[in-house]
């Protein structure tokens, strides 16, 4: 239907009345005639409709052995838009410059983007992307989809398949990531494993090796914990590569204020305008320097976003200085320091015991104690033989 309605434009159309005789008879001879009429409509003795240019000049036999009075309403379409614009050279300029941009627009991309990806960074995969030639403002006959999804695979080492899909002026860069490889401990280079800390030794599980500490040792760093030398039933000697799991009990003592903290002041804010236009960005002022940040303005639509707007960047000065807090703002920033050093304590260890103190002092604002953890301090030392 839609297809029909824009023939008729293009080729044009006629809307006129019919008054008096028989309209059905009119209507009849039209259909006889095998001339095209629609959108008929009666108001009264008179009646509207629409026909083809070519219909109308046949038309008058018809409506005279009806006897109904033509009269035209409206001319429509691009002819009889031509024909009252002749002399308007300006607006057919403006309408050829208007399809040629939209003919080179048309080949170019739009827009860019990813899915698929979960832990590698969308911004790393769309830099890869444009080095290889894939931005806004690309020309699409310039790209060849399967070509470039082999180049990300082997760029980014991470993903183990990709797609680059190009639909109309969008392309979308779909991804795979690979799953992650195990840590395979090396079993061939004859090693040690030392403490790599300080603490109490609760439990030794040798895999590989001979063990050198008995458990509840105080254990020093780079104390020997297991052994890579093994001995022979004719007491000689072989090396090997120890393996296993030291865990001892270590000492996290911790200490946390905020009386006193660096304080950035705002000094200035600058800013400046960018046009962006298919990638091309046109600036309006001097740079900012590379601390500016930029907020994008583009007009969008669902997932996609128009490849032209206004860039907006800003830039601050600051100033650091020291500066005395208030109570409640120190209690808040040593609690933050104290829940973070919590969070990366644990990621590393297991807290069996916590002291946890709050002395009480001028602002109140100190936190103080003692995590007692339990941690594998083992590490491996190569050894190293001297060859005659």
């Amino acid at each position: 239907m839609f297809i029909l309605k824009l023939v008729r434009v293009f080729f044009g159309y006629v809307v006129f009345e019919a008054v008096g005789g028989f309209p059905e008879r009119f209507l009849n001879l039209c259909a006889n005639a095998k001339i095209p009429l629609w959108d008929a409509q009666f108001h009264g003795d008179t009646m509207e409709a629409k026909t083809t240019v070519e219909g109308y000049k046949r038309i008058r036999k018809s409506a005279h052995a009806a006897g109904v009075h033509l009269h035209i309403r409206e001319k429509c379409g691009v002819p009889f838009f031509f024909s009252q614009n002749k002399k308007r050279k300006g607006l057919f300029i403006g309408i050829v410059i208007f399809l040629a941009v939209l003919f080179v627009l048309s080949s170019m991309v739009w827009s860019v983007r990813v899915v698929g990806n979960e832990t590698i960074p969308e911004e790393e995969i769309l830099a890869v992307a444009e080095d290889l030639g894939i931005y806004v403002g690309a020309r699409k006959k310039s790209l060849h989809a399967s070509e470039l999804a082999d180049s990300i695979t082997e760029k980014i080492e991470a993903l183990s398949w990709a797609a680059v899909n190009i639909d109309f002026s969008r392309v979308v860069i779909e991804v795979r990531e690979a799953t992650p490889k195990p840590d395979i401990s090396d079993v061939k280079t004859p090693s040690n494993i030392i403490a790599a800390e300080d603490g109490i030794l609760t439990r030794l599980d040798v895999y590989s090796g001979t063990p050198a500490q008995l458990e509840g040792s105080a254990i020093l760093k780079g104390d020997l914990l297991i052994s890579g030398v093994m001995e022979n039933k004719d007491n000689s000697e072989r090396l090997k590569s120890a393996d296993g799991h030291a865990y001892a009990r270590v000492e996290r003592p911790f200490c946390f204020t905020g009386t006193e903290t660096e304080v950035a002041v705002c000094k200035a804010v600058h800013s400046r305008k960018i046009l962006y236009f298919f990638g091309l960005r046109i600036p309006l002022g001097k740079p900012l320097g590379e601390k500016a940040f930029a907020v994008m303005h583009a007009p969008e639509n669902k997932d996609t976003v128009l490849p032209l707007g206004l860039i907006t960047e800003h830039a601050a000065d600051y100033a650091v200085q020291e500066e005395e807090i208030k109570t409640e703002t120190a209690l808040h920033l040593s609690a933050m320091r104290f829940f973070k050093f919590q969070k990366n304590t644990l990621e590393e260890s297991k807290i069996l015991e916590e002291t946890v103190q709050f002395p009480q002092e001028q602002n109140g604002q100190r936190i103080e104690g003692l995590f007692i953890c339990e941690k594998d301090i083992g590490k491996k030392q190569q050894i190293f033989v001297e060859k005659n």
